[in-house]
């Protein structure tokens, strides 16, 4: 099964909701302290074209996506991969009231 699919079989059976506009933290977890570059790691766009294609997400552009932080850490026990989504729809900030 191609990413797409998987991303929207989970998104389905996990009842994601629409997020429409997000931020995304991704966290990847090495078995070592090796020396690594991180732009070599930076490469998600088949996760975010999938999270589109499920319907969590209505486009990957920059006004409806951004990508908060790209961390390396160390799990020698457990090494993957973590992406976090969040609404950026649901930061709406409190209305202001009129100054007298």
């Amino acid at each position: 099964m191609r990413l797409a699919g998987v991303v929207r079989a989970l998104a389905m059976s996990s009842r994601l909701p629409h997020l429409g506009a997000a931020e995304a933290r991704v966290r990847s977890y090495f078995p070592d302290r090796r020396r690594r570059d991180p732009t070599n790691y930076a490469h998600w766009k088949p996760l975010w074209d999938a999270l589109v294609r499920a319907g969590v997400l209505d486009d990957d552009d920059a006004a409806h996506l951004r990508v908060v932080a790209f961390d390396l850490l160390v799990d020698p026990e457990r090494p993957r991969s973590e992406v976090e989504v969040r609404s950026l729809e649901r930061r709406v900030a409190a209305p202001v009231a009129p100054t007298p």
